[in-house]
């Protein structure tokens, strides 16, 4: 369907029967220095009373459930104080005037804040030791320039699939586990899906493995004793 835009006189095709402009610049443009249409008309005008009644209650409804879970809280003695009033325009224009220039303090975040910390000092839930059993601290301080060399060696290339530059993992052939061994030779570069589909293939090849249980049982007590468990 060809139509011509409102604003610029272009002719566009669209697919909308009640499409007016030929882009969202042209829209915007063309608003430019109007008014909302319902701008000081009463809410009777311009809104059914079907849709007043079904946004008031939606809208006490989400205000109930808030003041319920403690969301919002009433102060009561205030409410009746200000019931019916209003602020004169005098007050407004002043309130107005007294803020001009100023800008927005920043309070600076108390003790025990979370924001609160500096660089170098620890957070209240850290517990020393722990990367040495769970993620990829437990491999040893210079785990990350292993890892480049064996990316480098392997050419940034999955060793099973041939996929290159995608997210790469390195996986030990022999688990860390149980050989405990960082050396080049047991390691391989592998893209995410290779390595899941690797790693889910030897669970299932030694799942009756004595010293694997063993070693992930440690493991499990040692995270235990850490998170309090």
């Amino acid at each position: 369907m060809n139509k011509i835009c409102e604003f610029c006189g272009k002719e566009y095709d669209t697919k909308h029967v009640v499409s007016k402009y030929c882009s969202i610049q042209c829209y915007w443009k063309s608003m430019k220095g109007k008014s909302a249409h319902n701008k000081g008309k009463p809410i009777d005008e311009w809104m059914s009373k079907e849709k007043q009644i079904s946004r008031a209650e939606k809208i006490s409804k989400t205000k109930k459930e808030g003041y319920r879970l403690g969301k919002y809280k009433i102060n009561k003695e205030l409410c009746a104080y200000w019931e019916g009033k209003k602020f004169s325009k005098e007050h407004k224009d002043n309130i107005s005037k007294g803020n001009l220039g100023k800008k927005m303090k920043y309070k600076q975040p108390k003790k025990g804040n979370l924001t609160s910390f500096k660089k170098g000092q620890k957070p209240w839930n850290y517990i020393d030791g722990r990367s040495n059993f769970f993620g990829p601290g437990r491999y040893g301080d210079d785990w990350d320039k292993i890892r480049y060399l064996v990316y480098i060696r392997d050419k940034f290339t999955c060793q099973n699939c041939g996929i290159k530059r995608k997210s790469l993992d390195v996986h030990h052939k022999v688990p860390f586990l149980l050989s405990k061994d960082n050396s080049i030779d047991n390691l391989i570069t592998l893209c995410r899906s290779c390595h899941m589909k690797i790693e889910q293939k030897w669970r299932r090849d030694n799942m009756n493995n004595k010293k694997l249980k063993q070693e992930i049982k440690a493991v499990n007590e040692l995270r235990g004793d850490f998170l309090g468990r």
